[in-house]
C-alpha cells in the first residue's frame, strides 16, 4: 500500500514536470521571431549586431530540442492514463 501510493506520487510530479516542459517548449518557443526588418546598425553588413559578417544564426539554435520534444511527448503519452488506479504504466 505504501509503494502505490509513493508511485502515484512519482507519477503525480513527473506528469506536472513533463507538462510544465512540454509548455515552455512548445507554447513559450522565444527563438521564433518573425520580425523581418532589414534594421543594420552595425557597419559588417549583417543584422544580427554581434560583429561577425556572417548570418543571422545564432549559434544556440541546435539546442537538441528537436531531439528532446518527441521522447517528451512519449513519456507525457505513458503519463496520461496514470488517472486510473487499477493499471499502471509500463515504467517500472
Amino acid at each position: 500500500m505504501i509503494i502505490d501510493s509513493l508511485k502515484r506520487a512519482v507519477f503525480f510530479f513527473l506528469r506536472k514536470i513533463f507538462k510544465c516542459l512540454h509548455f515552455e517548449l512548445v507554447c513559450h518557443d522565444d527563438d521564433n521571431d518573425t520580425d523581418d526588418d532589414d534594421n543594420d546598425d552595425d557597419d559588417d553588413g549583417d543584422s544580427d549586431d554581434d560583429g561577425d559578417s556572417g548570418d543571422d544564426d545564432d549559434s544556440d539554435d541546435d539546442d537538441g530540442t528537436a531531439m528532446l520534444l518527441p521522447a517528451l511527448l512519449t513519456v507525457h503519452e505513458l503519463l496520461v492514463d496514470f488517472d486510473d488506479t487499477t493499471s499502471y504504466p509500463l515504467l517500472w
